[in-house]
């Protein structure tokens, strides 16, 4: 059942499970969204603590990035705890345990992130690296790392949007 909710997370574009019908079209946005959620602010995360490894100087250019990334993304970050909350309810009916599905969240989110570091450091030159690093500080002080930024799926980001102004009532 770990491998279904993990693999669930891990097909987030596609969503294919041999036994489907055990998940509501709203399970299945919702867990797409979480991941999203979780998957974005860990890359994001992982580019920071790489790149500061990298170049003592990089968190004194950075920090205001990371910053206005944190600003226009909070209201996200906060509605990934009751995400969170309602991906455990759907593991455990499940037969999941609450560590299991902890960590098929965990292991899906942290995919993506773990390409970063593994892409930079197949390069030698630490110029490059640190130069690399420097691009994905424009691109997040851009936007272009915001959770749901440049995201076409439709249902997704109106399922976030819907979500997002129900949480503020």
């Amino acid at each position: 059942m770990l491998a279904c909710l993990c693999g669930l997370l891990l097909s987030a574009t596609g969503i294919a499970r041999a036994d489907d019908g055990e998940f509501s079209a709203q399970e299945k946005l919702m867990l797409i969204s979480l991941n999203e959620i979780n998957m974005t602010t860990a890359t994001v995360t992982t580019i920071f603590e790489y790149c500061m490894k990298q170049d003592p100087g990089f968190s004194a250019r950075s920090l205001d990035a990371l910053n206005v990334w944190k600003s226009r993304n909070m209201a996200y970050v906060d509605l990934s705890a009751t995400l969170h909350n309602e991906a455990m309810v759907v593991g455990l009916r499940e037969g999941m345990t609450r560590a299991e599905v902890d960590q098929a969240l965990d292991d899906a989110a942290n995919e993506v992130a773990r390409t970063f570091p593994d892409m930079l450091d197949a390069e030698p030159d630490i110029a490059r690296r640190i130069h690399v690093c420097d691009t994905y500080v424009d691109k997040i002080t851009r936007g272009d790392l915001d959770i749901a930024s440049g995201d076409n799926d439709a249902e997704k980001l109106g399922y976030l949007k819907g979500r997002l102004e129900a949480a503020r009532r």
